[in-house]
């Protein structure tokens, strides 16, 4: 299964179960497009984007919820406090954040855009000094009516792109570029797409707006994705079935969530709704202080199907959104944390060093174990030094391959 589809069910699952981390955003707006800024961060969102989302960190930082993200101090992995470096933190001139998953058939994975009080040349210093820290090669490259800077040191390809007055843009390969044009006004962007907008005004709340559409095609390459995994009804399976979906939240005293999918027909909408049910119910008694949190917080979910709508409706106090947030994050922290350097661990957990190459070892050597000076070993015998391919280390199993599972776990419905 491509990475692709993997992602997009992985999202439709998260959409389904009313787990999207909505709750760590905040958006104060009426309808798309969601802003009151001359200048929206979703104008440089293409408008084929298969996903797309933005929040107003202005009251983000207002909330509850978001307050305490926005602490003074914030520092950059291997560089230090942000302030230090460059003289101010450019998220304090942020007010608006937005977000796009290009499809499938365009570069790069994920688009992220800022707006705000921005500055350009304190920008793009600053963007400079950080790669510089870092030890890397900045470089500055005119591009339509932006500036971007990339570190040439790397083969990642993310390019920061910035504009007078705004927007900031980061992303990178061609999708970039598309980007750029879109911000420029030479192609549409995601507020000129009807069915993101919508989709958008089918969700309550003044919170963040999260929306996905799904076209003829794509949503046939998730049926045959699924299809390839052995299963005959995929042609009939709910998922396939799925046109729209969005996510809406709203921050008072408590947290509300309100998801919407918008199906083919009725009938694959009221199979999802009983899916979820399902799902919800089964995890009831789970233990463990997350999972039963998120199992009490979706308890009180209402689900209702409506024609060829499934309405999802959710209110959490406050404190347990943001200690589900904070939980995830931890969890992410740790497993994206690089190993510390060798100088930094205590000497006494350190392995030993190897003895010179002209030098034998006197530690004792385990039995089978080549012996220094023997002749080396012959073509086809396996390699001291490398570990079988059973001990190779692998990537944990993503995310969103697991979604991928729930997803097309869902119940076969006929349209």
């Amino acid at each position: 299964m491509q990475k692709r589809t993997r992602n997009l069910l992985g999202v439709l699952a998260l959409l389904s179960l009313g787990t999207a981390l909505g709750g760590a955003l905040a958006y104060r707006a009426r309808s798309w497009p969601f802003h009151d800024t001359t200048v929206s961060a979703l104008d440089a969102i293409p408008g084929n984007a298969l996903i797309a989302g933005t929040a107003d960190l202005r009251a983000l930082r207002a909330s509850t919820l978001g307050a305490p993200f926005f602490h003074d101090g914030r520092e950059i992995d291997g560089v230090g406090k942000i302030r230090e470096l460059c003289g101010f933190d450019p998220l304090d001139q942020i007010d608006e954040i937005a977000f796009g998953v290009p499809p499938s058939d365009e570069g790069g994975e994920l688009g992220l855009v800022a707006s705000g009080k921005l500055q350009d040349d304190d920008l793009v210093r600053c963007a400079t000094r950080v790669i510089e820290a870092r030890g890397g090669q900045p470089v500055v490259t005119p591009m339509g009516s932006f500036r971007t800077v990339r570190d040439t040191s790397t083969p990642s390809g993310i390019e920061l792109a910035i504009r007078p007055g705004g927007p900031v843009l980061l992303a990178s390969g061609s999708y970039l570029r598309t980007m750029i044009d879109s911000a420029d006004g030479r192609t549409p962007s995601v507020l000129q797409n009807p069915s993101h907008t919508e989709a958008a005004r089918r969700v309550e709340g003044q919170a963040a707006r999260i929306t996905m559409v799904l076209t003829p095609e794509q949503r046939r390459q998730i049926a045959e994705e699924v299809a390839s995994g052995g299963d005959p009804d995929a042609q009939r399976a709910p998922a396939a079935s799925i046109q729209s979906a969005a996510l809406g939240v709203a921050l008072a005293e408590n947290v509300g969530f309100h998801a919407v999918l918008t199906c083919a027909s009725a009938p694959p909408c009221e199979a999802i709704g009983k899916f979820i049910e399902r799902a919800r119910d089964a995890h009831a008694s789970d233990r463990g202080a997350l999972v039963s949190l998120f199992a009490s917080v979706l308890r009180n979910a209402t689900i209702q199907a409506q024609a060829d709508t499934l309405h999802l409706r959710l209110q959490a106090p406050t404190s347990s959104v943001a200690f589900i947030v904070e939980q995830l994050l931890t969890l992410r922290a740790r497993r994206t944390a690089a190993p510390p350097p060798r100088d930094a661990l205590p000497r006494d957990a350190l392995p030993p060093e190897p003895p010179p190459h002209d030098q034998p070892s006197s530690a004792p050597r385990p039995p089978g174990s080549a012996v220094p000076g023997a002749a080396p070993a012959t073509a086809g015998s396996a390699s001291p030094s490398a570990p079988p391919p059973s001990e190779t280390l692998r990537p944990p199993r993503s995310s969103a391959t697991s979604a991928t599972s729930a997803a097309s776990a869902a119940p076969r419905q006929a349209p």
